[in-house]
């Protein structure tokens, strides 16, 4: 089944120019022509009428809660990966669900979702981030991320693991 979800105001954008903002260095007086396209006061507007994903329906590991998305554009494809769960507070447990679109304002879930969790009913996948090589690529394969060397940064580690 397909579930599609349309881009709504660009909060996300905001809190990632924002990031940026804040962690930028320093400039002096002047910001870089390519900057400040992102850095200098900006007037968003809505180009769709609604959120770009919500719960999944009734059933779906993420039919409850949704939260920290992960956005990066791959080959004209955007890639959006973001914690879901269900169930109640006391009870949830979030798994990473990955949803895709062409046009960056429709996306469709992933058919496998959840693309990565722990399941075993008690740890959570939370906040993911996206990490990129000095190249610009981003460090996954099939909806978890490796590193080049071909260790899986997204595992639960133990104490012998190097």
């Amino acid at each position: 089944m397909n579930c599609h979800f349309q881009i709504s105001s660009p909060t996300f954008l905001q809190a990632l120019v924002l990031s940026c903002y804040i962690t930028a260095p320093t400039f002096g007086d002047e910001l870089p022509e390519k900057l400040k396209p992102w850095l200098e006061p900006q007037s968003w507007q809505r180009d769709t009428n609604g959120p770009i994903l919500s719960p999944g329906q009734p059933g779906q590991f993420d039919d409850t809660h949704i939260f920290a998305p992960a956005v990066v554009r791959e080959n004209d494809l955007y890639l959006l990966w973001y914690c879901g769960s269900r169930g109640t507070v006391k009870e949830r447990v979030f798994r990473l669900g990955l949803a895709t679109s062409e046009n960056g304002r429709l996306f469709t879930r992933h058919k496998n979702n959840p693309v990565y969790g722990f399941n075993d009913d008690q740890h959570s996948i939370l906040t993911p981030a996206l990490l990129r090589s000095p190249d610009g690529q981003v460090l996954r394969q099939d909806g978890q991320f490796h590193g080049a060397s071909g260790q899986n940064w997204i595992a639960h580690t133990t104490p012998g693991d190097q």
